[in-house]
């Protein structure tokens, strides 16, 4: 039985993009969706990630519905993004998928992490935004921000955490959680 999915991750780990290419091509054939997450929610390092062959992104602490338009935008070409263009990168294969331009913006999956008290007042408008597929909350940080280091499990967590979750199951948007171990 293999993974649906597995992180590559920029934000917590030592990794850019060029330690990410070699895991991502070690990932080739499996079964598993490779997903990236960048260091930041910046249209630069996005845009390498998009053109060293990454189409799955988790974008961390994501605080707002501008900031979801932004990650979305980073991932996409005009005149639906500002992804920049580059004729011959990793992911069209140096230049020879055919109809990589008319097809690459819809094959980018964009999962915004939300990990703030800002995010939980404003969980409706983020997932209203065109082009975010799904959410996933880091729990650890939304402690944090609640003012519980170390304590996910604290009451006030769980009530924003549940406020989140229904908030997106309404908008029939997929979730995630990060499951830590304690």
């Amino acid at each position: 039985m293999g993974f649906d999915w597995l992180l590559l991750d920029a934000e917590h780990a030592p990794n850019d993009v060029l330690t990410l290419i070699p895991k991502l091509m070690a990932l080739k054939d499996s079964s598993g969706a490779p997903f990236v997450r960048p260091p930041a929610n910046d249209s630069v390092v996005i845009k390498r990630m998009l053109d060293a062959g990454f189409f799955n992104f988790l974008i961390p602490f994501v605080d707002s519905a501008s900031d979801a338009r932004r990650a979305v935008a980073a991932t996409r070409y005009p005149p639906l993004g500002v992804r920049g263009m580059s004729v011959g990168q990793r992911s069209n294969r140096y230049g020879t998928v055919a109809n990589y331009f008319e097809v690459a913006n819809d094959n980018i999956c964009v999962v915004v992490q939300i990990e703030s008290r800002a995010v939980v007042e404003a969980i409706d408008e983020i997932t209203a935004v065109e082009g975010g597929d799904a959410v996933f909350v880091g729990p650890c940080d939304l402690a944090a921000a609640h003012g519980h280091i170390g304590n996910p499990n604290h009451p006030e967590v769980h009530q924003a955490l549940a406020h989140v979750f229904e908030r997106v199951k309404a908008g029939v948007e997929p979730s995630g959680i990060l499951a830590p171990v304690q």
